[in-house]
């Protein structure tokens, strides 16, 4: 019986680095041929296709468990490295077919076979994809995917989903992980809880301080603050236009005056605001119209501004207006000025620049 559950049969088993560690030498000797060419994360292996791999084990669920990547030198190398430790192990159609593929790979890419590899018996007739049933390996089921060899501890996000399965995303264990989990954060970060969006924000910029990456994302320099937003007031005003007459009004009033006297910290504030939010209801249009907490409260120490006719004007001046209409009213016809008291960033960024100057001049 093969059984390759307990194997590290590639990088990402390999979460200790065990095996790489024992062919240091050949690496090196290697580095000329795979300079230019990086080691890639499960994301990116993710969108190649099954000829990218020598080896594709299909499981009796429909997953497909792939192995020995060989579209780049470096992963090349680094392939023929972890199948010459585990060749044994591995079943021998599958063990011909990969061993001839990963002989191809090497030529390929330029790099010198190792020597097991260059006395290889041609296969290149038969396909690399091979089901688990058909092999009578049942131990091949427990061979795990990328993801499941690796520890939890070493991804910013874990949790549980409804139907029990453990979602995981950002992992950060070395500098091309936190650059490729900080750009996933500029494009994604909406499909996190608010909370999440600051702690995973304050977690990356501590991991790529750490290792010396640049961080130059607006999102991810905002989440990550702990300076108060200049223009935080604005999504206060906003807030309690939505609340109208409503009890409520009075304690978020409270709360931000309470904020101003006892000069609390911004995520303290953006705490209590998340808590006041979901309390009241105001949740349910976060990233509707409405910022969420953190995103109203946190800064990188920027004034928010838009321009008008080349003047950068607060948004927290506009925003303002919501509780001062009278200076305004007369500008707006039907239910233009509930429209503007909804959203009154995004109507005025929508009005010609020729009532967006009138307004300016007003508020001046």
């Amino acid at each position: 019986m093969y059984e390759l559950a307990d194997k590290k049969l590639d990088l990402y088993d390999d979460s200790g680095m065990e095996v790489v560690g024992r062919y240091q030498d050949r690496l090196e000797k290697l580095a000329e041929v795979t300079a230019g060419s990086s080691i890639q994360g499960p994301d990116v292996l993710a969108k190649l296709s099954n000829d990218d791999f020598a080896i594709v084990f299909l499981l009796p669920n429909g997953r497909e468990v792939r192995k020995y990547a060989m579209h780049s030198p470096a992963h090349t190398a680094l392939s023929g490295i972890y199948f010459e430790e585990n060749a044994a192990a591995i079943p021998e159609g599958p063990r011909k077919v990969a061993a001839w593929r990963l002989l191809q790979a090497h030529v390929r890419h330029g790099i010198e076979p190792p020597a097991f590899l260059q006395f290889t018996e041609k296969e290149a007739s038969l396909p690399h994809v091979f089901a688990v049933a058909d092999l009578e390996e049942p131990e091949l089921d427990k061979v795990a995917t990328v993801e499941e060899f690796i520890p939890n501890e070493e991804f910013l996000l874990v949790r549980e989903l409804d139907n029990g399965e453990i979602h995981r995303a950002y992992r950060v264990t070395n500098y091309s992980q936190c650059k490729e989990a900080c750009e996933t954060f500029e494009h994604s970060y909406l499909d996190l809880e608010p909370a999440d969006r600051a702690n995973i924000a304050h977690a990356l910029m501590k991991e790529a301080e750490a290792r010396g990456l640049e961080v130059s994302g607006e999102k991810l320099l905002k989440y990550a603050s702990d300076q108060l937003n200049p223009s935080y007031g604005a999504s206060f005003t906003l807030r309690l236009h939505m609340l109208g007459d409503k009890p409520e009004a009075q304690a978020l009033d409270d709360l931000r005056k309470h904020a101003e006297k006892t000069q609390m910290a911004a995520l303290e504030i953006a705490h209590q605001l998340e808590k006041f939010d979901r309390e009241t209801g105001l949740s349910q249009f976060w990233d509707q119209g409405l910022l969420d907490p953190y995103a109203s409260v946190l800064g990188n120490g920027k004034v928010a501004t838009i321009n008008v006719d080349g003047k950068d004007i607060p948004e927290q001046k506009i925003a303002e207006l919501v509780g001062h209409t009278e200076k305004i009213a007369d500008m707006f016809r039907g239910d233009l000025l509930a429209k503007f008291q909804d959203d009154p960033l995004g109507e005025f960024r929508r009005m010609p620049l020729s009532v967006q100057r009138d307004i300016v001049t007003r508020i001046s």
